[in-house]
């Protein structure tokens, strides 16, 4: 019988409309997405973390030239495989299906020996005596992609400081 091709579907993540209504505090994660789409550079080689405000920022690097991308998101990967300028990396792993995360120990070991001009990692909590929190019982993966950037920048808004995770692993 032989392989049978599957076309794709063009957009498997919402439209740009309905982002509004589907990502939490939409407006603010949208502004620090903006902001760290403006620190990358043509040329610069990036990791991405996971989250919606990470996959803002992806949503904003088109027209980005000669870019690299490292992403542990299977989101973030979607979205900059619909520019052809853009290469990218993702580690691979354990899907986590609340928010699309690649883990566990593949995850870690690529994450481990990556190194990026910058780092943008995403958070579920921010805790002033405890940094940033993720909600993951195994953030190792997390913490490695921060570690891999010259430059970190953590996306969070000020609804993060307001969660409280159930599970508290600092990054």
């Amino acid at each position: 019988m032989g392989a049978v091709k599957v076309d794709m579907p063009h957009n498997i993540t919402q439209s740009n409309q309905d982002l509004n209504s589907s990502i939490p505090n939409f407006a603010a994660k949208n502004e620090v997405a903006e902001i760290a789409a403006s620190m990358v550079e043509d040329g610069d080689f990036i990791a991405i973390g996971s989250g919606s405000t990470a996959f803002l920022l992806a949503s904003k690097l088109h027209g980005k030239r000669d870019l690299t991308v490292a992403t542990n998101s299977v989101y973030v990967a979607y979205e900059l495989m619909q520019d052809k300028t853009i290469n990218f990396n993702i580690c691979g792993g354990s899907i986590l299906s609340r928010n699309g995360a690649c883990n566990g120990p593949f995850a870690e070991l690529y994450l481990n020996d990556i190194q990026v001009d910058k780092a943008f990692c995403g958070t579920d909590s921010v805790s002033l005596e405890k940094g940033f929190i993720s909600m993951d019982a195994d953030p190792r993966s997390e913490r490695a992609q921060c570690l891999a950037g010259k430059q970190r920048y953590m996306l969070a808004d000020a609804s993060q400081f307001k969660n409280r995770p159930f599970i508290e692993k600092n990054l």
